[in-house]
């Protein structure tokens, strides 16, 4: 009777073999999560320095996209909620009033009264309403264009201050620096503005591209893949286990909501035949 036992190298290949499905899937579902992460670390590199757009860059993230059969999509967006504003400049800020939408209660009429004659500048709103009455967006614009609201609002003062009247609402007045606050509603951001703004220069604002660049150098990143060291040790080692950790758990969006990003994109011109 015969007996054949493999050797050393053989058995390593058999530990391999019988746990090629689950690096198989993880490395499928890595590959995503690690380009996405890296086009969004080179995007953040190229947002321009300074507090003028440390707002904007806290509010970039990497989110998982949910229903997609578990192969794996990554987003990266732009989430206003994390951008973390601790104050507002009456100086170079517009604000939009947003109501809440609930179907089960009535969005006050002074709520709309805001919002029709939105935007606002923080020198001639006349309050702000609570957080569950409505968003306050407040966009950083330049200064020719914080004086041109705050003319508008001016010269038609006396329809909103009767429409206040109407509504039972008294005036009330601000400081110069409004500072953000649970008790008068939450200050949001207005990201997206910012980012097309520096992105194709927009406003005044000298361009500054960032998401075309950092998207543009996918396919060298893809090129880079099978010499990373981490992908040739989850590829040959039996013992190596550290790729089950590869893909952090990340907030979840919908791809409902995915598709809301399709009109950037467009407007990026991004196309996979474009990528470097």
């Amino acid at each position: 009777m015969m007996e054949i036992k493999l050797d050393a190298s053989g058995q390593k290949a058999m530990r391999l073999v019988k746990d090629f499905k689950p690096r198989f899937k993880t490395l499928m579902r890595w590959v995503p999560y690690w380009l996405a992460k890296s086009s969004m670390e080179e995007l953040q590199g190229g947002i321009p320095r300074g507090n003028e757009h440390q707002s904007y860059r806290r509010s970039i993230r990497l989110t998982e996209v949910s229903g997609t059969g578990g192969t794996g999509a990554f987003a990266i967006e732009s989430e206003a909620k994390a951008a973390g504003v601790k104050s507002i400049d009456p100086a170079r800020v517009v604000i939009y009033v947003r109501p809440r939408r609930n179907r089960l209660v009535k969005v006050p009429a002074v709520v709309k009264l805001l919002q029709r004659h939105s935007p606002w500048t923080l020198e001639t709103i006349p309050f702000l309403p609570t957080q569950k009455e409505a968003r306050v967006v407040s966009r950083k614009v330049s200064l020719p264009e914080v004086e041109a609201v705050e003319a508008a609002r001016r010269a038609d003062e006396s329809v909103w201050r009767r429409g206040l009247k109407e509504c039972g609402v008294r005036d009330t007045r601000h400081r110069k620096q409004l500072a953000v606050s649970k008790a008068i509603g939450k200050h949001v951001p207005d990201v997206a503005f910012e980012a097309l703004r520096l992105e194709f220069g927009m406003g005044g604002v000298d361009a500054s591209p960032h998401w075309k660049p950092a998207i543009r150098t996918l396919r060298s990143r893809m090129r880079a893949l099978p010499r990373r060291a981490d992908v040739v040790k989850l590829l040959s080692d039996p013992s190596y286990t550290g790729y089950r950790r590869w893909v952090p758990r990340l907030r979840k969006i919908r791809s409902g909501d995915a598709k809301k990003f399709v009109g950037f994109q467009t407007m990026l011109n991004i196309t996979p035949g474009a990528l470097r």
